[in-house]
């Protein structure tokens, strides 16, 4: 663990996370749960975490095999100031894009990978 990750509130030494966005209330892909897997990569916080979902979603910062392409993520770029909160959000207001919210109900139920229920098998 480098002295940056000890330093960061956020990072409590576990390398694997999975976790949930939820999609944008009061619109369709609002009743959506976006699931994701989470790897901290050895150089964090210099490299951004590594995002991979595990529900579908049409976002044009996810590659066609699920994993978020972090310096694709409009409007947002990496520092190591920077931490997973932020990367979150950031692909929450993608979400809020009248595109994506147009998009995003053909792919409800639909998943990019079946491995989710063990982290590391997904990267």
């Amino acid at each position: 663990m480098t002295t940056e990750q000890k330093e960061d509130p956020n990072f409590d030494g576990v390398e694997y996370w999975q976790g949930v966005v939820f999609g944008i209330q009061g619109e369709r892909c609002g009743e959506i749960m976006y699931r994701f897997v989470i790897k901290i990569p050895q150089k964090y916080p210099q490299e951004p975490p590594i995002i991979r979902m595990v529900t579908k979603i049409a976002l044009p910062c996810i590659d066609p095999r699920g994993f978020i392409i972090v310096s694709r993520i409009p409007g947002f770029k990496w520092t190591p100031q920077h931490n997973i909160a932020d990367v979150l959000m950031a692909i929450r207001d993608c979400m809020k894009d009248k595109a994506f919210i147009a998009q995003s109900w053909q792919y409800k139920d639909q998943i990019f990978f079946t491995e989710s229920d063990d982290p590391k098998k997904c990267f």
